[in-house]
C-alpha cells in the first residue's frame, strides 16, 4: 500500500466495503427481476460480483489520482467505442507510415471506411483533434507520400504505447456476459440495440449474471 499516492491510500481500505454494497445491489437486481423476496445471506457468487465492480472503479480512481500528483502525467482521456476504433485503424495502416509520418486525412478515412453506425469522423481536422486528445502527436504543413502541405500524425513511441494500452473493448463492466437475462425458455441481450423477450420497460439493464445462469437455480 506504501507504494500508492497518500491519496489514494485512504481508499483502498474501504474497498471492502463497497464490494459489499455493490454486492447487495446485483444480488437485489436478481431477485427482483425474478419478482423473489430478497434472502439474507450474500454467497461467494454474489460478493465476487461485487469485488468484479469495485475493482473496475478502483482503476479508475488510481489513474485519476496519478494525474493529479505525477509530474509530466498524460491526460486520461475516455476509452470510448471512438478511440478503440482508432487503435484498431492505426494498427490496421502502420505499413502506410512514411518517414516517420501518416497523414491525418488518411487515417480519417480509412477509420469511417470501418467503423460502426454513429462513428464516422466528418473532417481531418476532426481526426486531428481526436488525436491530440489522445496525447498524440500531430505535425503541420508536411510531406506524405503524394500529398502535400497536409497534417500528420507523427509516429513515435507514444503511437506504439497508445495502441498496446487501449482495450480492445469500452472499459465498463457492461460485457456481453453481463448483459444477459435468463428466463424459462427466453433470452434477452439488452445491447442498446436490438432485444428480444424479458427486457424490462425500455431501459438498458445490465443482468448480475456472470455465467448467464441464475446461481440459485
Amino acid at each position: 500500500m506504501e507504494d500508492f499516492p497518500e491519496a489514494v491510500r485512504g481508499f483502498l481500505p474501504k474497498l471492502t466495503g463497497y464490494a459489499l454494497r455493490f454486492a447487495g445491489v446485483l444480488y437485489l437486481i436478481n431477485v427482483f427481476s425474478y419478482g423473489d423476496e430478497p434472502g439474507a445471506i450474500l454467497n461467494v457468487a454474489d460478493i465476487e460480483k461485487g469485488i468484479k465492480v469495485s475493482e473496475f472503479y478502483l482503476s479508475h480512481t488510481i489513474e485519476a489520482m496519478h494525474a493529479l500528483v505525477a509530474e509530466n502525467a498524460d491526460v486520461p482521456f475516455e476509452k470510448t467505442d471512438q478511440v478503440i476504433h482508432l487503435v484498431r485503424t492505426l494498427d490496421a495502416i502502420r505499413d502506410e507510415v512514411d518517414g516517420g509520418l501518416i497523414a491525418v486525412g488518411f487515417i480519417q478515412e480509412n477509420f469511417n471506411k470501418t467503423c460502426g453506425e454513429g462513428l464516422n469522423i466528418k473532417s481531418d481536422r476532426a481526426m486531428g483533434s481526436i488525436l491530440r486528445k489522445c496525447g498524440l502527436t500531430i505535425d503541420k504543413k508536411k510531406h506524405w507520400k503524394d500529398r502535400h502541405g497536409v497534417n500528420c500524425l507523427r509516429w513515435d513511441e507514444k503511437i506504439e504505447l497508445f495502441i498496446k494500452e487501449c482495450p480492445q473493448r469500452p472499459q465498463s463492466p457492461q460485457t456481453m456476459e453481463n448483459q444477459i437475462v435468463v428466463r424459462p425458455g427466453k433470452v434477452a441481450y439488452f445491447s442498446g440495440c436490438e432485444s428480444r423477450p424479458g427486457r424490462l420497460a425500455s431501459h438498458w439493464v445490465v443482468s448480475p449474471w456472470i455465467d448467464g445462469s441464475n446461481p440459485r437455480d
